[in-house]
């Protein structure tokens, strides 16, 4: 198992609220103006000859609807989930494209033989290649690639351009009012944001700067987002409800009813949902508990697995959680916090906890807990987005083959004899302290 306990890598204050996302990004070359090619049905293009590619122009976020005239919104950056136009000729009815070596979605084809890709995830930063493959034959372009991260800090969410040794913001802060969470669409190119009762879907691929596109009434005061890594849907979760939205247009998320939570979810504090959105998992400090709910039906949630995360240890001590990227293991950070302060230090500890079985038959059991000496205080755990496993491999990785991340404050604050300094140090209102995901 490899563990990296650290500091946060921005430079803020790490002991304030603090959400991190972490998505790639692509810069376009190419991406002057002109006039935009019809988009056109796939059967009215030739049958293809040598591939060429003249040029690529970025289009924003905004997927193209049916046939006929329409319009891009470049601004010469496309991040992952944006739509790249790939002109050129010889590209036939069913070309493929690879950005960087990655599988990248056709998304329309336009008069003239030109295609309409999505920027795919976990791409690369400078120079990289756009390849268009038409059975043997293949077309090369390249453009520089940039990788963006999502930071919320206190009531502003920041967009910064993330370079080996340099971190530069992208458009200024926007105002989040009340703001407790963060999360990605699926693909990246959507930030969603609580605050309040309310969620703010944040186009990151705007021309000029990211911008808020909507601001969405919540039937709940949400205390956390979870988005599924393979699936269409997010959920934001207050206390004792849960709300479900549709991500299968991330500009757009569809909206269904609020409703309670199984009552075994109360206190949580904390919450993930594995890579194919069919269960939440949610952390309640109090009892270093884990509990398992079946979402599969967004309106009839159902509890299907409990386990106590730390047996013995009467005081909260778990502070964040992830699903791996096989669905199958939840990871929870624990150790030093403000609700632990008055009994003195405490180890910091990561918990891998199986989770086995199918919708009527799950079970939860945790494999083992592994100290991380010398370690500070936790604040939020990070895992990288795995790729879908192969279809039809039966192979699992081990638990102790993943790699984790996770930000952490000086010891010393959690020791403190003053536990509402310490509280307050962490910023540690219900729900509050930091928490990050990484997608990409």
């Amino acid at each position: 198992m490899s563990i990296s306990p650290s500091t946060t890598s921005f430079a803020l204050d790490v002991y304030r609220p603090l959400c991190l996302a972490l998505a790639g990004a692509a810069l376009v070359a190419g991406c002057g103006g002109g006039l935009w090619p019809e988009l056109v049905d796939t059967r009215s293009l030739s049958g293809g000859g040598a591939p060429v590619v003249r040029r690529i122009r970025d289009l924003g976020t905004k997927a193209p609807v049916g046939l006929g005239e329409w319009s891009g919104e470049p601004d010469g950056v496309a991040s992952p989930g944006e739509l790249l136009l790939i002109e050129g000729s010889g590209f036939g009815r069913q070309p493929t494209v690879a950005i960087d070596k990655r599988p990248a979605e056709v998304v329309a084809r336009t008069s003239g033989g030109g295609i309409v890709a999505r920027v795919p995830l976990a791409v690369g930063t400078g120079a990289r290649e756009v390849e268009g493959t038409v059975g043997d034959l293949h077309a090369t372009g390249s453009f520089p690639l940039r990788r963006l991260a999502v930071v919320l800090h206190g009531e502003r969410l920041h967009v910064l351009a993330v370079e080996p040794q340099k971190v530069t913001p992208v458009g200024p802060p926007i105002a989040v009012p009340g703001a407790r969470a963060v999360r990605l669409s699926p693909d990246g190119s959507v930030a969603y944001v609580a605050g309040g009762k309310q969620l703010r879907v944040i186009d990151l691929g705007a021309a000029g700067a990211p911008k808020v596109l909507y601001v969405l009434d919540l039937a709940l005061d949400a205390w956390g987002l979870a988005v599924a890594a393979r699936a269409p849907v997010l959920f934001a979760v207050g206390d004792g409800q849960v709300q479900s939205y549709d991500l299968r247009i991330p500009r757009q998320p569809a909206r269904w009813d609020a409703v309670a939570l199984p009552a075994e979810a109360k206190g949580a504090r904390r919450v993930d949902i594995d890579p194919d959105g069919r269960r939440l998992a949610l952390l309640i400090p109090d009892g270093n508990r884990l509990v398992l709910v079946d979402v599969q039906r967004p309106l009839a949630p159902r509890l299907v697995a409990t386990t106590d995360l730390l047996p013995g240890e009467k005081v909260p001590l778990c502070v964040d959680l992830r699903f791996e990227g096989d669905g199958e293991t939840v990871w929870v950070l624990g150790g030093d916090n403000p609700a632990s302060a008055a009994i003195g230090p405490q180890p910091t500890r990561i918990t891998a906890v199986r989770v086995e079985g199918g919708p009527d038959d799950t079970t939860a059991r945790v494999l083992r807990t592994t100290p991380i000496p010398e370690a500070w205080a936790p604040l939020s755990l990070l895992l990288l987005r795995a790729p879908p496993p192969v279809a039809g491999t039966a192979i699992r990785l081990p638990p102790d083959a993943t790699k984790l991340h996770f930000t952490a404050a000086d010891r010393a604050l959690a020791s403190a004899r003053d536990a509402g300094a310490v509280a307050a140090a962490f910023g540690a209102s219900p729900g509050a302290l930091e928490q990050a995901s990484l997608a990409g």
